[in-house]
């Protein structure tokens, strides 16, 4: 359903490779530009390996033949600097993104009622469009607090997301089916409470989940 990716963030990576080139003062342009994607690749290829001290020690890989020798233990205190700040934005993209999968799922929760309700096209068009404009505010916001980005804020992304998108899916094959299953009203009835079930199992798993 979700799927890692930069949104808000070029200024963030542009920021990474001048932090880059100010460690590794002797690096060309073209070095610092190679570096830098390779240690971006890295990352989002590896996650097993987004920690720090790998990501440190891929750096050493990398500069060690274009750094003083017998600066190495100076080498590695500069790219163990680096690296936090390459896992840091990383983890910040993919937490950017988890809100918006968070989003979605409420979407897909407003598109069942408005099936539901048999809202006439333009004014679910309208409601729509005052939803997305509405959420993408609220994310630009999120994005922008520290205390909606940091690690709390993370832990319950992570359990949101990780039941979030089966619940959409099969809530909503489960709603439209019943058409094609049973007569008016009993699927009418059988809906709503679907609809209560996509609403409230996924915060009542997270919930569960934080207290055990």
């Amino acid at each position: 359903m979700c799927k890692p990716k930069k949104i808000l963030s070029k200024e963030s990576h542009h920021k990474q490779l001048e932090q880059l080139k100010k460690e590794i003062s002797n690096l060309s342009d073209a070095e610092a530009i190679e570096i830098d994607k390779v240690i971006k690749e890295y990352i989002i290829k590896d996650p097993d390996k987004n920690q720090i001290e790998d990501v440190s020690n891929k750096l050493v890989e990398l500069i060690s033949g274009k750094y003083p020798k017998r600066s190495k233990k100076e080498l590695q205190k500069k790219c163990n600097k680096l690296a936090a700040v390459y896992t840091e934005n990383n983890r910040t993209d993919i937490l950017q993104e988890s809100w918006f999968c968070v989003f979605g799922y409420f979407i897909s929760i407003v598109s069942l009622v408005l099936r539901h309700l048999e809202i006439e096209q333009n004014y679910s068009d309208f409601v729509y469009f005052l939803l997305f404009s509405l959420l993408l505010v609220i994310w630009l916001i999120i994005v922008n607090r520290k205390n909606y980005m940091g690690e709390k804020a993370e832990y319950y992304l992570n359990r949101f997301n990780r039941v979030a998108p089966a619940v959409v899916m099969i809530c909503g094959a489960l709603y439209y089916s019943l058409f094609f299953i049973f007569e008016y009203p009993l699927h009418w009835y059988i809906q709503i409470i679907i609809i209560a079930v996509h609403i409230i199992v996924v915060p009542l798993y997270v919930i569960i989940d934080a207290l055990l």
